[in-house]
């Protein structure tokens, strides 16, 4: 049969966002999960091809990819946030009469839900290592299969081959940045209240591992392949079984191409010895879950975790000169303005650089997301698109949060080391009255931001968009040359491309044909994979 794996991750960034958005990590992350049911299912001798949402422009050219296809399953992953999505898809499956197939942690969570929309034919909660594979074959055979299906566990993770990357993938973040992203284990031994029962849901309580040799092999694979120089381990927390670590990072010094590497941690698993043996192996970062200076709210999220534990993890971070990111959670039901000052005060103790400041999403099948549903706390409005961090940012979701503190207080602590640097809040006033539609006042601020600071091109490239949004496009094309060499010198490609691309635009809407193929042109060369920067190229060609 042939399968079309579909990712509908687009609930914060939106459609045409594949690889444009590099301030966003949604725009640029693999879904390794999707690329392993592909691989079980290659192994079956099933064909697979790639629906990734994030890469299309609207439901219009899903509905053509879905039909050029020419697909028998349309098999959907998803978390909470793209559950909207994800029916829409399978709307347009229907229609087109194919099989449906959902899983991933929100149908896991929500399996009743999805399969009552009449959309999804069958549900599988859990792994889906073994499973889906089972599910096509018997879909194959023509046998009748009930539409829930319980995940069988894989309990030998060795035995499953490695991730079938799709050519969008290849061609453009690995080797473009030479970057590999990986999972070495399964399931997660935390029982943080914000995460769980989800993993276990999942997984299974026990957590499961990989070997050493079998994370080494496939790095090799990617080396030979694809020339990687640096890869992420994707684990929720990698340092566990620190005897498996210490074997994984000595095998890994053995390497004759030296690989750089970071992976995810508790900080109630640094051991020095191990620490000492990442950095050998050339580990030079760590994003780590500190979650809280407040010792009170790591008890009340059931971290299990100390405030000192995470004193200790960033002492051992400087000693072994390893780079890491402070995870803070904000936005906690009974989180006080003393929480957020021990905060304050535990960022600046282990000077914090990387601060990652994030609010709390009470995603469902959480413990929180049930304290919340138990107490009647949350916003009954708001979609499952909406559970979604930057979306919860902009309306709320827990009613006794006070998000406006929230606010503050990530003010104070991602910028500690001093004020929020002027030109932050210039432009985050000026997008305001953006949003408003009041340009002239937009227009006002920009103009501060290039009168106090002229070699920066942020003045002048956002008044150059606002004029675009006006239709005054002679200014607009003043204001991105004027840009453009700030932008050149400062070695910003993704800028870089911008400009060029909204210059393209513009010479097409004014019939500057040559001119406009050219910022196309140099689009494409900046960025193979420029999809709307292809559409207007043969759409000149098809007028020439």
């Amino acid at each position: 049969m042939k399968i079309l794996f579909t990712y509908p991750g687009v609930a914060n960034i939106g459609f045409n966002s594949f690889f444009n958005r590099k301030d966003s990590v949604d725009s640029w992350y693999i879904p390794v999960g999707l690329c392993y049911l592909a691989a079980v299912a290659k192994r079956e001798g099933h064909d697979v091809d790639l629906m990734d949402l994030r890469y299309l422009s609207g439901y219009e050219e899903v509905e053509e990819k879905i039909i050029s296809s020419g697909c028998d399953v349309v098999a959907l992953s998803y978390q909470t946030p793209g559950a909207e999505y994800a029916m829409e898809v399978a709307k347009i499956a229907k229609k087109h009469n194919k099989i449906t197939v959902a899983g991933g942690i929100h149908p896991t969570i929500m399996p009743d839900e999805v399969l009552s929309s009449g959309l999804i034919d069958h549900v599988i909660v859990g792994e889906g290592a073994i499973s889906f594979p089972e599910l096509v074959n018997n879909l194959e055979k023509g046998a009748i299969i009930e539409p829930l299906i319980t995940g069988k566990y894989v309990d030998n993770l060795d035995e499953i081959p490695f991730p079938h990357y799709f050519d969008l993938y290849v061609d453009t973040i690995i080797k473009e940045h030479k970057l590999a992203m990986i999972f070495t284990s399964r399931g997660c031994p935390g029982r943080c209240e914000f995460c769980q029962p989800v993993a276990n849901k999942l997984f299974g309580k026990k957590v499961k591992f990989r070997s050493a040799d079998n994370i080494i092999n496939e790095l090799l694979d990617w080396q030979k392949r694809y020339g990687i120089t640096h890869f992420m381990v994707l684990d929720d927390t990698f340092l566990v079984k620190k005897n498996l670590v210490k074997d994984f990072c000595r095998k890994l010094m053995d390497f004759k191409v030296p690989l750089t590497w970071q992976c995810n941690a508790r900080v109630n698993e640094f051991e020095e010895e191990m620490i000492r043996l990442m950095a050998e192996s050339r580990c030079n970062w760590i994003c780590i879950g500190f979650e809280s200076g407040s010792q009170r709210i790591l008890d009340l999220t059931k971290k299990g975790t100390t405030v000192e534990q995470g004193y200790k993890a960033a002492e051992l971070c400087y000693k072994y000169n390893i780079g890491f990111t402070t995870n803070i959670i904000a936005g906690v039901p009974g989180e006080t303005e003393e929480d957020y000052k021990k905060n304050l005060e535990f960022v600046k103790t282990i000077k914090a650089t990387t601060i990652s400041y994030n609010w709390l999403v009470p995603y469902p099948g959480t413990d929180t997301f049930y304290y919340c549903q138990k107490n009647n706390l949350l916003n009954k409005d708001i979609r499952w698109d909406g559970y979604e961090m930057n979306r919860i940012k902009e309306r709320g979701i827990i009613s006794t949060v006070d998000y406006g503190v929230v606010r503050d207080w990530e003010k104070k602590i991602v910028f500690w080391k001093g004020e929020i640097p002027k030109k932050n809040l210039i432009i985050e006033k000026a997008r305001k009255f953006e949003i408003k539609g009041e340009f002239a006042k937009a227009l006002d601020q920009y103009f501060i931001l290039i009168e106090e600071y002229p070699a920066n091109f942020d003045g002048y490239y956002y008044c150059a968009k606002v004029y675009k949004k006006k239709g005054e496009l002679d200014l607009a094309v003043q204001y991105f040359q004027k840009a453009m060499p700030i932008i050149q010198k400062s070695k910003n490609k993704d800028f870089l491309i911008s400009t060029h691309f909204h210059m393209g635009e513009i010479y097409f809407n004014i019939g500057e044909k040559n001119l406009a193929k050219r910022e196309f042109e140099i689009c494409k060369e900046l960025t193979p994979i420029h999809k709307e920067a292809e559409k207007y190229l043969i759409a000149l060609n098809s007028i020439a």
